[in-house]
C-alpha cells in the first residue's frame, strides 16, 4: 500500500475517491432523511390529520343536531328537521365507521370509543322516547366532550408525532452536519497531504529552474522522492550534469579557438609582412628585368650590325685578293676597315661587360626572391656565361684586328705576301663572322628568355598582389573569430558552479608562424636605381 502511494496518480485517485465516497455519503444521509421526514409529513396528513377531520366531522353532525333540539323547546319536529337529524345522524355514524376501530389505536381512545358508543345508543334511546329536554341536552353535552376528548387526543398525538418527526429531523440534520464537518476535516487534511506531496517538490523545481535561470550550474536537487516528481527532479539533475558538461566543453572549445585565432593572428600578420616584402622584391626584380630586356635588345641590334660589317669586310678581303695591284688603296680601306671593326669591338665588349654587370645584378635579386626566383638565377647564370664568350671573342677579334693593323702598317713592305696575309684575313673575318652570328644568335636567346623571365615575375607578381588580398582577408576574418569567441567566453562566463578542466582542455599548435619568420625583423626595402641615372650610364657606354 505504501508502495502505491508513492505515485502521484495513485494519491490523487485515492483522495478523489473518498472524496466520493464522502460526497455519496452525505448524500444518502440526506436522502434518508428526506425520506424519514416525509414519511413523518405523511404519517401526520394521513393518520393524525385524517383521524382530526373526521372527529371533527362527528362533533359537527352532533353539534347540528343538538341545535336542532334546541330550537324544538320540547315540541315535536316538523319533517324537515327529522330529515336534517336523520341525514346528521347518518353522517356522524359514517364518519365515526372511518375512525373506529382502524384509527383508535390507543387504549384511551379505545376507552373513549366505548363511552361514546355507550352514550350515543343511551343519546337515541332518549330521543326515541321523547325523553326531557334537558336529560337529552345533558347527554349531548356529554358525548359532545367524549368527541372533544378524542379530538384533543388526537390532535395532541398529530403534535407528538410532529415532534418527533421535528427531533428526527434535528438528529439527520445533525448528522448531516457532522458527516460534512467530518468530510471537510477529512478534505483539508487529504488536501494538505496531497499538497504537501505535490507543492514540495513543484517548489524544489522551480527553485532549481530559477537558479538555472541565473546561471548557477552547482545548485543541487533532493532525489528523496519516488514518484513522478522524483523522476521529474532526476531528469532535472541529469539535465543539469548533461548541461554542465556541455558548457565545460564549450568554454574549453572558446579558449582554444581563442588562443588558436590570436596565433592566426600574429602568423597572419607576419605573412601579410613578408607578402609585401616579397612584393617589394618582385617589382624590383621587374624593373631589372626590364633594364636586362633594353640591354639585350640593344646588345641584339648591334651584333646585327657587326655581322653585316664583318660579311663586307670578307667581301672586300676576296675582292683585295683580285686587284692585287689596288693592294696599297686596299689595304687603306682595310685599315679603316679594322679601325671601325676594333671600334665595334670595344664596343661588344663593353656590351658583354653591362651584359655581365647586369646578370650580376639579376643573380642577386633572384637569390633575394628566394625560392620562387631560383629559375630566374638559372636564366642569369646562363646570360653571364653568354657575355663572358661574348668578351673572350670580342678579344680575340681585338687581337685579330690588330695585327691587321700592324700588316697594314707594313703593307708596302708586304706587298708580295698580300695573297697570303688577304687569305689569312679572310679566314680572321669569317671567323669574326661566325662570332658574331654567335653573339647575335645569344642575343635573340637573351631576348626570348628575358621576355619569358618579364611574364614570370609579372605573374608571380599578379599572384603575390593576390595572396597579400587573401591574407588580409584571413586577417579581417581571424579577428571575427577572435571577437566571437571572445564574446562566446564572456556568454558562458555567465555561468558558474561548473567544473572546467583548466589545465590544457585540449593540444594547441604551439605556433603557425616559424620561428625564422618570427624572430625575422621587417627588412629595409632596398632603394631601386633611377632610369635617369641609367640612361646617363648608356648614354656614358
Amino acid at each position: 500500500m505504501r508502495s502505491a502511494l508513492h505515485s502521484v496518480k495513485a494519491r490523487l485517485c485515492l483522495g478523489l475517491g473518498l472524496i466520493i465516497l464522502l460526497l455519496i455519503a452525505i448524500g444518502g444521509q440526506g436522502i434518508m432523511t428526506n425520506r424519514q421526514t416525509h414519511q413523518a409529513m405523511q404519517t401526520i396528513v394521513e393518520d393524525n390529520t385524517q383521524t382530526m377531520i373526521i372527529l371533527a366531522a362527528v362533533r359537527a353532525a352532533i353539534a347540528d343536531n343538538r341545535t336542532i333540539f334546541g330550537k324544538l323547546g320540547g315540541a315535536e319536529p316538523s319533517p324537515a328537521q327529522r330529515q336534517a337529524i336523520t341525514e346528521n345522524r347518518q353522517r356522524a355514524d359514517e364518519a365515526w365507521k372511518q375512525y373506529h376501530p382502524e384509527l383508535a389505536t390507543t387504549e384511551a381512545e379505545q376507552q373513549l370509543s366505548r363511552e361514546y358508543l355507550d352514550t350515543l345508543n343511551k343519546l337515541r334511546q332518549l330521543v326515541d322516547s321523547g325523553a326531557a329536554e334537558t336529560e337529552i341536552d345533558a347527554t349531548y353535552t356529554a358525548i359532545y366532550k367524549v368527541v372533544t376528548e378524542l379530538y384533543r387526543l388526537a390532535r395532541e398525538a398529530t403534535l407528538a408525532e410532529y415532534q418527533k418527526s421535528v427531533g428526527e429531523y434535528r438528529t439527520s440534520l445533525y448528522l448531516v452536519f457532522a458527516a460534512i464537518g467530518v468530510s471537510l476535516l477529512l478534505a483539508i487534511a487529504l488536501g494538505w497531504w496531497l499538497a504537501r506531496g505535490i507543492l514540495r517538490p513543484l517548489k524544489e523545481a522551480t527553485e532549481f529552474s530559477t537558479a538555472l535561470a541565473g546561471g548557477n550550474l552547482g545548485v543541487r536537487l533532493d532525489t528523496r522522492y519516488r514518484d513522478e516528481f522524483g523522476r521529474l527532479l532526476d531528469a532535472m539533475a541529469t539535465m543539469r550534469d548533461k548541461l554542465t558538461g556541455v558548457i565545460s566543453e564549450v568554454a574549453n572549445n572558446a579558449r582554444t579557438v581563442e588562443s588558436i585565432s590570436a596565433e592566426l593572428a600574429a602568423s597572419n600578420e607576419n605573412l601579410s609582412q613578408r607578402t609585401q616584402e616579397q612584393a617589394a622584391s618582385l617589382q624590383e626584380t621587374a624593373s631589372a628585368l626590364e633594364q636586362i630586356t633594353n640591354t639585350v635588345s640593344q646588345n641584339a641590334d648591334n651584333a646585327g650590325q657587326a655581322d653585316t660589317l664583318a660579311s663586307e669586310v670578307s667581301t672586300q678581303a676576296k675582292q683585295g685578293g683580285e686587284v692585287v695591284d689596288e693592294a696599297i688603296g686596299a689595304m687603306r680601306e682595310i685599315d679603316a676597315s679594322s679601325k671601325q671593326i676594333s671600334n665595334i669591338i670595344g664596343m661588344i665588349d663593353e656590351i658583354a661587360f653591362q651584359t655581365n654587370l647586369l646578370a650580376l645584378n639579376a643573380s642577386v635579386e633572384a637569390a633575394r626572391a628566394g625560392e620562387q626566383g631560383r629559375g630566374f638565377a638559372v636564366v642569369a647564370q646562363e646570360v653571364r656565361q653568354l657575355a663572358s664568350r661574348s668578351a673572350d671573342a670580342a678579344g680575340e677579334i681585338k687581337q685579330l684586328v690588330s695585327e691587321s693593323a700592324q700588316r697594314v702598317a707594313r703593307g708596302s713592305e708586304l706587298v708580295n705576301r698580300s695573297g697570303e696575309t688577304l687569305a689569312q684575313i679572310v679566314t680572321n673575318v669569317e671567323k669574326v663572322t661566325d662570332l658574331v652570328s654567335e653573339i647575335a644568335v645569344a642575343s635573340r636567346e637573351q631576348s626570348t628568355g628575358i621576355q619569358q623571365i618579364n611574364l614570370a615575375v609579372g605573374e608571380m607578381d599578379s599572384v603575390t598582389q593576390q595572396n597579400a588580398t587573401l591574407v588580409e582577408e584571413s586577417t579581417t576574418v581571424t579577428g571575427t573569430l577572435q571577437n566571437q569567441a571572445e564574446l562566446l567566453a564572456q556568454e558562458i562566463s555567465f555561468f558558474r558552479g561548473f567544473e572546467e578542466s583548466q589545465a590544457h582542455p585540449r593540444s594547441v599548435r604551439p605556433s603557425l608562424a616559424s620561428p625564422s619568420t618570427q624572430s625575422r625583423q621587417p627588412q629595409r626595402q632596398p632603394q631601386r636605381r633611377q632610369p635617369s641615372q641609367e640612361v646617363e650610364e648608356w648614354s656614358s657606354f
